[in-house]
């Protein structure tokens, strides 16, 4: 998930911005163009998120099918549990 509601997502020329600051995404590896990226103007994508809207992006941005295609997710189409959580660190619960 790389928007949350109320967020402004661009994503132009292959680099993701969250409200203004450039996300940085070491984990789309090297498939071609900038930061592992399609190429420019391939899935750009500029949205302002409401209040129940989420945004997700595929981790393979050249081969997905995501919110570039279908836009927005509302909050009520998402569901699961959270049962492990291991990343961020900064997220988890501290030891006492």
């Amino acid at each position: 998930m790389v928007g949350l509601p109320g967020e402004r997502v661009r994503l132009v020329a292959g680099r993701l911005e969250v409200d203004g600051v450039e996300v940085a995404e070491p984990y789309l590896g090297d498939t071609g163009g900038e930061a592992g990226a399609p190429p420019a103007g391939a899935g750009d994508l500029d949205v302002r998120l409401g209040g129940d809207q989420y945004l997700v992006l595929g981790d393979h941005r050249a081969a997905s099918t995501d919110g570039r295609d279908f836009g927005p997710v509302p909050a009520a189409a998402l569901t699961g549990r959270v049962r492990f959580a291991y990343w961020p660190p900064r997220r988890l619960p501290q030891p006492d």
